[in-house]
């Protein structure tokens, strides 16, 4: 069998483009994220809008918060010991929700989402298997995060066109 120059370029090609993911260095995309589900991303912007909500300033969202979970939890972020942290935490907390009002957090009228995360931060909600010291120490990790993201330096993943500096120096 023959091939011509330009049949055996393509093939070539083809199985140069491949190559990285048999040697597992790039492997397929989840969708928009990294590492977390878009059910863990929902609940994750559904809680940080929340603790900053949108204004004539931008929220949350508007910073890219999200993003910079995604990022830092991932294999090469800063918390990657934490990723099965927060998913095992926002796995209780939207069955809590779930469980208690029959919608996940994210599912949650803006006043309920309020109010569950004031239970929250003080440790009462009602779960067998959520401590009120792990509710705590969820809470003031996912604030400090929160924090971080829209804050800090956006080559980590959130504060989208440095919109919280913009803020600041108004």
């Amino acid at each position: 069998m023959t091939t011509d120059r330009r049949n055996f370029l393509k093939a070539f090609s083809v199985s140069l483009a491949g190559a990285p993911f048999l040697l597992g260095q790039v492997r397929p995309s989840l969708g928009p994220y990294q590492v977390l589900t878009d059910l863990e991303a929902e609940t994750i912007i559904a809680l940080c809008e929340q603790l900053i909500p949108e204004d004539e300033f931008g929220g949350a969202t508007d910073a890219g918060v999200v993003y910079f979970f995604d990022k830092q939890l991932g294999p090469r972020g800063h918390y990657p010991d934490q990723l099965d942290y927060y998913r095992a935490e926002l796995s209780v907390l939207n069955t809590s929700c779930e469980e208690q009002l029959g919608l996940r957090f994210a599912a949650l009228k803006q006043v309920d989402q309020l109010s569950y995360l004031k239970t929250l931060e003080g440790g009462e909600v009602a779960h067998a298997s959520w401590t009120s010291a792990m509710q705590r120490r969820f809470f003031r990790t996912l604030l400090d995060h929160t924090m971080q993201a829209y804050y800090g330096d956006p080559r980590h993943g959130g504060n989208k066109d440095y919109l919280s500096h913009f803020m600041m120096k108004i």
